[in-house]
């Protein structure tokens, strides 16, 4: 396992075909598994670095990092139109990133992406909400106890399809009132705590004692092999199959979960300050973006003074 890593970690982005040669072709390559390694990338980000990195130099196949400019970014951009305005910031952001790097690292002289802008999205998160009585549905089309729990854990704990995958029984401990607090490690590697009620927990107990799985083992694992997780991309599978048979539409997303739990929590009365703890954001303005409802109040209905006719 390790040597296959290694082996990865030193296999060629740049071409060997390039015109800056074989030598110049590794040490590009080792500057970018350098930047793709840092700590702080958690494994998604890294997935999807490498991803659009090797798309970029698949379309500039002749060149080296040193000779790329702010046209080879903006061709390989427009290469990618009529794909969604967050699949080009992803892409125009992992870039960047990469050019930062290297700029910092002293490896390149200038960030050929510094002059090019991200494009304005308007998330439209109102339609990113799940109604509570497709959720019911959805559970009842589970199809098994194992998808049943990860439907639940999505909605009550709000969290990313990359930290759920990550749960073993050994992340929860119990509450003196019943509750029990989930350990997670989120994005940018920041840990936080989450809570989920007391009936969830002793659905999850029950199903950990079912299927005897040890404190480390994955919970929402394969049949196979319970000492690895499933992937995000089947936790997107399991949503989308169980929607259809639910008939659910539109079709929700594993992220469509935690949006709708932080909007329905926060109909029922969680401050904001509880729902950006519970996600996990660092800043409120971010939360509010979850946010997809808008309150028929204003801080008049809040306010009393002895206003009288003038």
């Amino acid at each position: 396992m390790e040597r296959a890593l290694a082996q990865k970690e030193t296999a060629l982005i740049i071409s060997e075909k390039s015109r800056v040669g074989l030598d110049r072709a590794k040490q590009d390559s080792i500057q970018i598994w350098s930047w793709l390694n840092q700590p702080h990338f958690s494994k998604g980000t890294k997935e999807n670095y490498e991803r659009i990195t090797r798309q970029f130099f698949s379309f500039h196949w002749n060149v080296g990092l040193k000779e790329i400019t702010t046209p080879h970014v903006t061709l390989f951009l427009k290469e990618l139109e009529g794909k969604s305005d967050s699949t080009l910031n992803l892409a125009r952001s992992s870039l960047s990133s990469l050019f930062r790097h290297l700029e910092v690292t002293g490896y390149i002289a200038r960030n050929p992406d510094v002059s090019i802008k991200s494009k304005k999205i308007h998330p439209d998160i109102q339609g990113k909400i799940i109604p509570q009585d497709s959720i019911i549905r959805m559970i009842e089309f589970a199809g098994s106890k194992r998808n049943e729990l990860l439907l639940k854990v999505l909605y009550f704990g709000a969290f990313r399809e990359s930290e759920v995958i990550q749960l073993r029984p050994e992340s929860f401990m119990a509450m003196q009132d019943g509750r029990v607090k989930v350990n997670i490690i989120g994005k940018g590697k920041k840990p936080r705590v989450v809570h989920l009620p007391e009936v969830l927990w002793q659905e999850i107990k029950a199903y950990v004692k079912q299927t005897d799985l040890a404190r480390d083992e994955f919970i929402f694992s394969s049949d196979e092999h319970r000492k690895n997780p499933i992937s995000r991309q089947q936790v997107f599978r399991i949503i989308k199959m169980t929607a259809r048979k639910a008939k659910v539409e539109p079709v929700p997303s594993p992220h469509w979960f935690r949006h709708t739990s932080s909007e329905h929590a926060f109909k029922n009365g969680a401050s904001l300050k509880e729902i950006q703890e519970t996600l996990g954001h660092s800043s409120l303005s971010t939360t509010q973006i979850y946010l997809g409802g808008r309150s028929d109040k204003s801080n008049s209905d809040y306010l009393k003074l002895p206003l009288g006719n003038s």
